[in-house]
C-alpha cells in the first residue's frame, strides 16, 4: 500500500474489519496523513459490530502510535469501547490487558468498559 492511496475514502468505505486492521497497520507504517485516519474512524464506527475486537484492538493500538488525533476521536473510542465491552467475555486475559494499555495510551478511561473488565 502506498502513501497516496490512504486518502482514498471509496476503498476505506468499502473495507472490512481485518482490512481495516490491515489497514490501520500500513498507516502507520508509512506515516498516513490525518485524513486518511479520519476516514479509518468513520468506517469503524459504522462497521463496530461487525468488527473482531482483535481487530479493533489493532486499529486502536496503530492510531495510539501516531499521536493524531481524528475529527471523531471521542465518538470513535467511545464506539470502540462500547463494542469491546459487549465482547469483553470472549476475549483472553492478554486481549485485555491490551485493552487497558491502548486506552491508558490514549489518556481515555471508558468507564463501563473497565468495569467489565
Amino acid at each position: 500500500m502506498t502513501s497516496g492511496c490512504f486518502g482514498c475514502r471509496s476503498g476505506v468505505h468499502e473495507m472490512k474489519s481485518g482490512q481495516l486492521r490491515e489497514m490501520a497497520k500500513a498507516a502507520v507504517e508509512h506515516g498516513a496523513p490525518l485524513e486518511a485516519w479520519d476516514s479509518l474512524s468513520v468506517r469503524c464506527v459504522e462497521r463496530a459490530e461487525k468488527m473482531n475486537y482483535w481487530d479493533i484492538l489493532a486499529v486502536l493500538q496503530a492510531y495510539a502510535q501516531t499521536g493524531l488525533v481524528v475529527q471523531n476521536h471521542d465518538q470513535w473510542l467511545f464506539r470502540m469501547s462500547e463494542v469491546l465491552t459487549d465482547k469483553a467475555d470472549k476475549m483472553s486475559p492478554t486481549h485485555v490487558v491490551n485493552t487497558f494499555h491502548v486506552y491508558e495510551a490514549l489518556k481515555v478511561r471508558p468507564r463501563v468498559l473497565y468495569l467489565e473488565m
